[in-house]
């Protein structure tokens, strides 16, 4: 599998001198942000639409499962119908008494983007009117904290708060169920609770929170039209000098270091650092490779990736290109994840493959392969296993793109990152 791996590498290495990029840093956006501008446009989501309308596959299974889903139940009520009570959010790996309301917020995130995506596909305002409840009921926080030093609820809140803000961003420019009293509410809540436990990221944990915690901010800094949030965001994903001494810095030296260090583990050029790699050379190693090796596993390193992917699909779409940054090494990394994932499989092939995969790989391969026309064998071949499309959120830390259906070949339609067309 290994001999494998490194062969699709070597031809993906091979085929990208073709298409080679520019090493130099990105700049910000400057003009005005685009909306929707998440994950997808006003014209991919009537793409979207007419599809699933038409019946056509796989966006109509695809729309089907999430109907189906919990998350896309018409009769889904927030927190289980109950009020947040008291309302905050503690949340606490370490101490099971000290999880007041921080289960509930998963299922609520999803359920908040799942029911505004079927409000654009069907029509139906319930749809609509569910999903600007979920948004109601958590912009009447009034507290957002974590127990321990490890600041937990950093992490878990970014998933939270990415989801609630892909709903928001929908709803505000294709609804008119969401009251604008209730859109100002909301803003206030990005503001006072979640962008300041987020807005400086998590510096010396392992580059998986920072990876998440990028999109969330990122996501936050376009629905409030925010460029110093969002540019921070952008700067941060590109910092970290590439001449570190990474092979020095293994993934668990921040706990031994504490929250004072500063390196940006959560960068692309740190966390995807060619010195990760076995001889010091190649990308398309991580980080967190090898984090879960007595897991049979590869979790934390899909986390730190689909971070990056999700991020940089933000970017895209307000005409920035972080894709592209250190001539594609994201693109290496996505596959090498890819096929470490497959390799885990293989070795414990009890384990659900809905368990063993993250659920951003139809993002990255609608980039990489459709819009730009590279080969991603590793990713093809996870596409490709039985069960896995319709593309859904598979575990609790999986992003909810919901990819099948709102990724499925669309770069081979809109392609251009500045037009959309």
């Amino acid at each position: 599998m290994k001999k494998i791996i490194s062969i699709n590498l070597f031809i993906i290495a091979a085929l990208w001198n073709l298409f080679a990029e520019s090493n130099a840093p990105v700049s910000p956006a400057t003009g005005q942000f685009r909306h929707p501008g998440l994950f997808t446009s006003k014209a991919e989501l009537d793409y979207i639409k007419a599809r699933v309308t038409a019946r056509e596959e796989p966006w109509f299974s695809a729309f089907t499962a999430l109907q189906n889903s919990p998350a896309g139940k018409l009769d889904y009520l927030p927190n289980g119908g109950k009020p947040l009570d008291p309302p905050v959010i503690h949340v606490s790996f370490r101490d099971a008494s000290y999880n007041v309301n921080s289960t509930r917020p998963w299922e609520d995130s999803r359920a908040a983007y799942a029911q505004a995506l079927l409000w654009y596909m069907t029509g139906k305002e319930k749809y609509a009117e569910n999903s600007a409840g979920i948004l109601k009921l958590y912009a009447g926080l009034t507290d957002f904290s974590g127990k321990e030093k490890l600041d937990q609820h950093i992490l878990v809140g970014s998933f939270w708060c990415t989801g609630f803000v892909q709903a928001a961003e929908l709803l505000r420019y294709t609804s008119k169920n969401w009251k604008e009293s209730e859109q100002k509410d909301f803003a206030v809540s990005l503001r006072k609770f979640w962008l300041p436990a987020m807005k400086d990221f998590s510096p010396g944990f392992n580059g998986n929170w920072d990876t998440c915690i990028t999109v969330a901010v990122m996501a936050m800094g376009v629905y409030l039209d925010d460029h110093g949030v969002f540019d921070r965001a952008v700067a941060y994903y590109q910092k970290g000098p590439e001449t570190k001494n990474q092979a020095a810095e293994p993934y668990w030296f921040a706990q031994a270091r504490g929250r004072g260090e500063i390196t940006p583990n959560g960068s692309l050029p740190f966390y995807l650092g060619l010195n990760w790699s076995p001889d010091k050379k190649q990308p398309g190693w991580t980080q967190e490779s090898y984090r879960d090796v007595s897991r049979n596993s590869n979790a934390h390193e899909q986390g730190g990736v689909h971070g990056f992917v999700q991020a940089a699909e933000i970017a895209w779409h307000q005409g920035i290109d972080l894709y592209g940054i250190l001539d594609n090494r994201l693109l290496f990394a996505v596959e090498g994840t890819a096929g470490r994932a497959a390799e885990w499989q293989k070795k414990d092939p009890k384990k659900s493959s809905n368990v063993r995969y993250s659920s951003f790989y139809e993002m990255a391969y609608n980039h990489y392969h459709n819009r730009r026309g590279l080969a991603m064998p590793n990713v093809e071949a996870v596409l490709k296993l039985p069960g896995y499309r319709p593309e859904m959120t598979r575990h609790a830390y999986s992003p909810n793109i919901f990819g099948t259906l709102t990724c499925y070949e669309m770069g081979k339609v809109f392609n251009s990152i500045l037009t959309g067309k």
